[in-house]
């Protein structure tokens, strides 16, 4: 059976990068109370804010290890409270 969660799982996927290529950067934020990414690459940044309805509890960041090059996927989870009371 389906149970209920309280995280929200949300991953990030830029567009390949190709071998010998500049790799974008990607930083976690906090703008007004938001959470958000903040992307540079090719010396211009991008900035997405993520607005979620609920209270921001323990966000994370993490790049996926492993491999040769740089990866662009990024992944972070977010704590939210049970939906029922």
């Amino acid at each position: 059976p389906l149970q209920k969660s309280n995280k929200t799982i949300i991953i990030v996927v830029l567009h390949p990068a190709k071998s010998g290529n500049e790799h974008p950067s990607i930083m976690e934020i906090h703008e007004n109370g938001k959470l958000g990414l903040l992307i540079k690459y090719k010396g211009e940044e991008k900035k997405i804010l993520f607005n979620f309805a609920r209270k921001k509890r323990n966000d994370r960041i993490f790049e996926l290890v492993g491999m040769d090059e740089p990866i662009n996927t990024y992944s972070f989870t977010r704590e939210l409270p049970p939906l029922d009371p």
